[in-house]
C-alpha cells in the first residue's frame, strides 16, 4: 500500500513500527509491515531544496530506521494506548460426532482480543459458526450465557487443515466462552487455536 509521508508517519507512529528505507541519489523508499499490510512511501530527494516532508523524514524516522532484526526482542510487548499487548495462543483437542457437535472455550484474561482459528484435521466442508457468549452468570449482558456476537456463519471448511486471520479484532473479557457449532461430516478428533492477543 503507497502513502503519502504524512499517512505513513502517521500509521508508523500509532502502530510503533519498525521502518526500513533503501536510499538512491533520488529517492527514499521507506516502508513498514504490520499483520502481514505492507505500507510504502517514496519520498523525492531534493539537494538544493528540500521538502518538508524530506526534512521530516530525516529528522524522525530516519534516525530509527533499519534497525537490525537481531536487535528487536522476540519478547517485547507492543503498544495498544497506554496499554501493552501480549499473544496469547490456546489449543484445544475435542473428539466430534457426525452432525452437530459444542465446542467451547473459556476467555482466562481480563482483556483479550481474538484475532485468528485454526482447524486440524477437518473434513472438506465442515461447517463451523463461530461465536461469543457471556458467562454462565450473564456477567455481561445479565443473561447466562447470552450470545454477545457472531462472527462465523456456516464457514466451509478445508480439508485437513482451516485458517483465518483478521485485522478486525473483537474485544473479549474474562469468563465470556468462544464457541465453535461445529458440524462435522465424519466422526474424528479435531484440533482448534484461538489466536488471542492479551491487553494489560
Amino acid at each position: 500500500m503507497i502513502l503519502t509521508w504524512a499517512d505513513f508517519k502517521s500509521i508508523v507512529n500509532q502502530r510503533k513500527l519498525q521502518t526500513y528505507f533503501v536510499e538512491t541519489e533520488n529517492f527514499y523508499f521507506i516502508n513498514a509491515t504490520f499483520n502481514q499490510t505492507y505500507f510504502e512511501c517514496n519520498l523525492k530527494k531534493y539537494l538544493s531544496e528540500p521538502s518538508q516532508d524530506q526534512l521530516d523524514f530525516e529528522a524522525t524516522l530516519k534516525l530509527t530506521a533499519n534497525k537490525p532484526i537481531s536487535d528487536i526482542n522476540a519478547f517485547a510487548s507492543k503498544k495498544f494506548g497506554e496499554k501493552s499487548l501480549f499473544k496469547r495462543l490456546h489449543g484445544v483437542q475435542q473428539s466430534v460426532v457426525i452432525g452437530a457437535n459444542i465446542i467451547d472455550f473459556e476467555v482466562p484474561y481480563n482483556w483479550a482480543k481474538i484475532t485468528g482459528l485454526e482447524v486440524f484435521e477437518s473434513s472438506a466442508c465442515d461447517k463451523v459458526n463461530l461465536s461469543v457468549h457471556d458467562t454462565a452468570a450473564g456477567t455481561y449482558s445479565g443473561t447466562p450465557n447470552f450470545k454477545l456476537n457472531q462472527f462465523g456463519f456456516d464457514l466451509n471448511v478445508a480439508k485437513d487443515m482451516y485458517k483465518y486471520e483478521s485485522a478486525f479484532d473483537a474485544d473479549l473479557y474474562m469468563g465470556m466462552i468462544i464457541r465453535l457449532e461445529y458440524t462435522a461430516k465424519a466422526a474424528k478428533e479435531i484440533c482448534v487455536n484461538f489466536d488471542l492477543t492479551e491487553v494489560k
